[in-house]
């Protein structure tokens, strides 16, 4: 997906709320409460200012999707990389994982859970926030078994 950054100020956004609620009386209050808020994240004053153009965000994924994700971004000091390779259950480097939670207001906005084998072959289960950038849908992936 190709991406187009805008640089906006705060004050920017403060003038679009304030411009928006025009007819509050606590308009000023409300606009500093939100821009004071939403600043503490770039996610959040993204959000409200894409919302002004009419822009929402949309998710490629959906809670309980299996999806492939690049092994080399997990904790992969944990996991026992030749045992889950003898046991094909990691492909093309990514190990299979399904979608417990989306957070709307993080850019890691999938939480997942996944399994693997550790140092000391244990099965273990881990979850972790992962940006969309390094999920592949299961579909997508050819398994080439030899």
């Amino acid at each position: 997906m190709k991406k187009i950054n805008i640089e906006i100020t705060y004050r920017d956004i403060e003038i679009l709320l304030l411009n928006n609620l025009k007819d509050s009386p606590n308009k000023k209050l409300i606009t500093k409460t939100i821009v004071n808020h939403l600043g503490a994240t770039d996610m959040g004053i993204e959000c409200v200012y894409k919302s002004f153009l009419g822009i929402d965000r949309k998710f490629d994924y959906k809670i309980g999707q299996e999806v492939w994700v690049k092994f080399d971004i997990l904790p992969s000091w944990r996991i026992n990389l030749d045992k889950m390779k003898e046991e094909k259950r990691i492909f093309q480097e990514q190990i299979r994982a399904h979608i417990t939670e989306i957070v709307p207001l993080n850019r890691s906005c999938y939480r997942i859970e996944y399994d693997y084998i550790d140092k000391e072959n244990k099965e273990v289960k881990d979850q972790c926030l992962i940006s969309e950038h390094y999920l592949n849908p299961i579909e997508e992936i050819t398994i080439n078994e030899k």
